[in-house]
């Protein structure tokens, strides 16, 4: 591959590109394919021809098999414990819609900036783009969006040109400050492409052909490359990197973020481990055996419902034995291990809609409350993260209608507020009686009604 970057102005060379593409990435994508394999636990096709789900490779070898030695698989019981906690975060965070305030003095324009910003988030898929955005911060600890900003300066253009990407983590190479892991220099994407053309598969087979397409992004040119070879360069439009970083729970001094997958999978491979050994031990010991002492038809005894068996004999006895017996050391070690998941993540199973007992005696709401507790504080501290996201992307995508003319703002106008839902049952009749509290108290009507998404009165212009 030959790559030309001389035109840019981030300092990028082609040896450099080359080692992070062929060493770096697919050490990097095999640890993030792993994060999502256990957030999905999907079906694939092994090598002995069977289905076989993802988290099976997390169990040992003595219940998995292995043909080589000679070692049979044994009963196999996978359940997904990390795939509902993190569906039931995201539902708490981005379950509701959302709002984008404008924090603009003008009344006028912040209606416009706002219904601007609207368009561009429905153009893009609306709620299931902020939950993609979640799901991909979970799994991968962070997540970027590329704004591809090139539609709206064509001709005829509107804010729904503008598309917003969000990069998969085994595609993304940021290229960082020296010394700076807090800042990108230039953003790389790299990754292998479907394209509709006939190849050779290599064994006289024809295959669908794939390229290679790497994109750079920089604050001066957007490049484009196949195989290597420069395809299309743009100027970036707007005065910086047309990248949102956002990481899922804040790590110091490193890119990614915390997942909420990793610190689940020891815990994932124990239960998977401890749920097989119970059924290969249900399997052996489930059957039942009689011994029939006493009974003088020395022939075969058929056991089946309804079958009677006699004799004169009356110290004649039959014994029962087998089955499955009871094992409380090994049910208890299995609640031990989902009671541990519900600790590291912070989501019950009450998250999920499952009430195994009584919330509490106080009122409901408050019982809610004090049973998701934290639940609810992990979803604040997401909701910080995402919510400065989202007004990064809102601050570039003003920066974008700004040098478009479609509206002119300065960069206090480019601030907005993300406005997040409760995702507890809302009392209507406790909200209002709470904002007339403060009404009385003398508060500002815009704090006092903000819950009820009414405007006070603001400036108009």
């Amino acid at each position: 591959m030959e790559f030309d970057f001389s035109k840019l102005g981030c300092g990028v060379n082609a040896d450099f590109l080359r080692w992070l593409i062929e060493k770096y990435q697919p050490a990097r994508a095999r640890e993030f394919r792993r994060l999502y394999e256990y957030y999905s636990n999907r079906r694939y096709n092994s090598a002995a021809g069977q289905m076989q789900q993802a988290q099976i490779q997390g169990l040992p070898e003595r219940i998995r098999g292995n043909s080589e030695k000679g070692i049979r698989q044994k009963e196999i019981v996978i359940e997904n414990d990390i795939g509902w906690r993190i569906n039931s975060m995201n539902d708490f965070l981005f379950g509701r819609q959302i709002r984008i305030k404008s924090l603009s003095e003008s009344r006028n324009k912040g209606r416009r900036i706002e219904s601007l910003l609207n368009e561009v988030f429905e153009a893009n898929g609306g709620s299931e783009f902020f939950m993609s955005l979640a799901l991909l911060g979970s799994v991968y600890g962070f997540v970027d969006i590329l704004l591809r900003l090139e539609g709206l300066f064509e001709k005829n253009s509107a804010p729904r040109d503008i598309k917003l990407d969000l990069v998969p983590a085994e595609r993304a190479l940021p290229i960082l400050e020296e010394g700076d892991s807090g800042r990108i220099n230039c953003y790389l994407q790299n990754f292998r492409m479907d394209v509709n053309q006939a190849g050779n598969s290599g064994a006289g087979g024809i295959t669908r052909k794939q390229i290679q397409v790497t994109e750079l992004f920089s604050p001066e040119l957007l490049q484009r490359f196949h195989n290597g070879r420069l395809v299309s360069e743009l100027p970036c439009r707007i005065p910086e990197l047309p990248v949102v970083h956002i990481q899922n729970i804040s790590r110091p001094q490193s890119y990614e973020g915390a997942s909420d997958v990793a610190e689940l999978i020891a815990l994932q491979d124990e239960l998977n481990t401890r749920l097989s050994d119970r059924a290969f031990r249900v399997t052996m010991q489930s059957f039942k055996l009689y011994l029939a002492k006493g009974l003088e038809d020395p022939g075969p005894k058929e056991i089946m419902p309804g079958r009677i068996w006699h004799t004169w004999n009356q110290d004649a006895t039959i014994e029962q034995f087998g089955g499955d017996s009871a094992c409380p050391g090994e049910e208890s070690h299995i609640d031990q291990i989902r009671a541990a998941m519900d600790k590291i993540s912070g989501v019950t199973p009450l998250a999920a809609g499952v009430i195994r007992g009584k919330i509490g005696n106080l009122s409901s709401a408050v019982a809610l409350k004090m049973t998701l507790m934290g639940m609810l504080s992990k979803n604040e501290r997401r909701k910080a993260a995402y919510g400065d996201g989202i007004k990064q992307l809102c601050r570039k995508l003003l920066l974008a209608f700004d040098a478009a003319g479609i509206v002119k703002t300065s960069e206090e106008e480019r601030k907005v507020e993300v406005v997040f839902a409760d995702p507890l049952p809302e009392n209507t009749t406790d909200k209002l009686n709470e904002a007339i509290l403060k009404k009385e108290a003398g508060l500002p009507e815009e704090e006092v009604f903000s819950e009820f998404k009414a405007y006070s009165e603001e400036k108009t212009g």
